[in-house]
């Protein structure tokens, strides 16, 4: 994964950044082995694809770790509308 960790980030918040991608990397590794189809999952309204569930959990790191710890700006502004699973219903993400 090619990631460029701030440098205006903390020490102890570099090292986070350094643990959540190794972390990914091994995520990646255990979905790697999956199909289009299998990532995709079915459609449901209580149960999130594969695919989701792997974007949610970098939000979530980037959400309640690097962005509140060091008040960073979001990497990716528009992932809070798919994302949030907070503030957007399960059955609402897919429209």
């Amino acid at each position: 994964m090619n990631i460029n960790i701030p440098t205006h980030l903390s020490a102890e918040a570099q090292d986070l950044v350094s643990s959540l991608l190794d972390t990914r990397e091994r995520e990646l590794e255990v979905l790697a082995g999956l199909t289009e189809a299998q990532m995709l999952g079915l459609r449901d309204k209580t149960i999130e694809p594969p695919i989701w569930e792997m974007g949610h959990v970098g939000w979530f790191q980037e959400h309640w770790i690097l962005r509140r710890l060091d008040q960073a700006d979001p990497i990716w502004p528009r992932a809070y509308r798919l994302y949030d699973s907070f503030n957007i219903p399960n059955a609402e993400r897919w429209e």
